[in-house]
């Protein structure tokens, strides 16, 4: 009892700071980690169409010039059929049809050279059709699965490129940037752009209640909101742990 009565004297006047004589060892700041958001902008259902390029100039214009600079008019190309370049190729600079383009890079056949503006262009050809099931809202890039759980599933924007990234990687501070840069993928840092696809039914949310009190009178399957509304709500609620009222906060049209 005495060497506790005594011990307490002690701690007392160390934290009262009135003894000198024992230091405390001082208390080291946990990294300042980024609050866990959730982004309520839903994604994309489809790939955002790829605006084509406008050609900088007419290949029959410049056939017009090259004809008054020269005085003689400047002829298709002269090949082989196995030299042709595919169908419907044209020079994405000044539209030339492909009677003046050349294959520019050997047995690859993936890009073309311009006879008329000496300006290279792709051939086209048709890509692999992706797989994607979401693409991201910000920069258009296919979202790929990050984290498969019983629950959901995780879809992630991996490009260092997307403006969400930028602008989030911009918010953080210097201490948050040195600790990031320690380790790039810290899982505690959210500056992707991320999308959480529930894989539950109507019936695997159904409320568990006594027959007394009658039946539920909620019932997801004549909910008037669409399912990434219901996503965001059991993010908040099961991921967060938040409160009906703070669900009901966050998603309020004010906040979102």
């Amino acid at each position: 009892y005495n060497d506790l009565a005594s011990a307490i004297v002690v701690l007392h006047e160390v934290l009262s700071g009135t003894r000198k004589d024992i230091s405390l060892k001082p208390n080291e700041k946990p990294p300042h980690y980024r609050n866990f958001r959730v982004d309520t902008v839903p994604p994309l259902l489809e790939p955002p169409a790829v605006l084509a390029k406008t050609p900088n100039s007419d290949w029959q214009d410049l056939l017009r010039i090259h004809e008054v600079e020269h005085g003689k008019p400047l002829l298709p190309i002269k090949r082989k059929a196995s030299s042709e370049p595919p169908s419907g190729c044209r020079c994405q600079h000044c539209n030339a049809p492909r009677k003046y383009l050349y294959l520019n890079n050997g047995g690859k056949n993936s890009q073309v050279l311009c006879k008329i503006c000496s300006q290279t262009s792709p051939t086209h050809r048709v890509h692999r059709q992706s797989k994607a099931r979401y693409w991201c809202p910000h920069c258009g890039n296919a979202l790929s699965v990050w984290k498969t759980g019983t629950v959901s599933i995780t879809f992630k924007c991996f490009s260092y490129t997307c403006p969400h990234y930028l602008n989030n990687r911009k918010k953080l501070t210097a201490e948050e940037s040195n600790q990031r840069d320690l380790q790039k993928y810290d899982p505690n840092f959210k500056l992707h752009y991320q999308y959480r696809e529930f894989h539950l039914t109507a019936q695997d949310l159904k409320t568990a209640r006594p027959e007394s009190q009658g039946a539920s009178k909620v019932d997801l399957a004549r909910i008037h909101n669409n399912h990434h509304v219901v996503g965001l709500v059991l993010t908040f609620m099961i991921n967060l742990g938040l409160s009906s009222r703070r669900t009901r906060f966050f998603l309020s049209p004010t906040d979102c």
